[in-house]
């Protein structure tokens, strides 16, 4: 989850891109029958956005001083179809068949600040998507920062 600006509400957008390759050997049953190939992950492109309210800011207050709801939507998709490695036998297989992948989750939050010096953060993420899409069937996430 990403943090809340100092204003009344705040907005947060984010994109990343990675591309990897990994060498990848395949040893055959028998002399010289080693393969070397290379497994090249899918290109990836992550959008997010985040929205915050702030319900409730009291920096004076003695328990609670804060007191705001997130809300956050994160997709995911692939540009490209995942690559397969297999030995000559095709007995071992690197990769998947599944094709381009395409994720997107939604994300419920709660971020309290308590005394100015603690922050518990609650979180509940649920897959919008259906198949080959979906990696999880939901999710909770806490936080607790300490600061001095």
């Amino acid at each position: 989850m990403t943090g809340l600006s100092d204003g009344k509400a705040g907005r947060n957008c984010g994109c990343l891109w990675l591309v990897h390759s990994n060498p990848v050997q395949v040893r055959n049953l028998g002399p010289n029958t080693a393969d070397h190939r290379k497994l090249t992950d899918q290109t990836l492109l992550y959008l997010d956005t985040s929205f915050g309210y702030w319900m409730f800011r009291g920096p004076e207050a003695e328990l609670l001083t804060g007191l705001a709801s997130l809300l956050e939507l994160h997709y995911t998709t692939a540009f490209n179809s995942a690559d397969v490695v297999t030995d000559r036998n095709q007995f071992v297989t690197f990769g998947t068949n599944s094709g381009r992948l395409d994720a997107v989750n939604l994300t419920f939050a709660l971020h309290t600040e308590i005394a100015s010096s603690t922050i518990i953060r609650a979180g509940y993420v649920a897959p919008l998507r259906d198949g080959n899409h979906r990696f999880f069937d939901h999710e909770f996430t806490l936080a607790v920062i300490f600061r001095r």
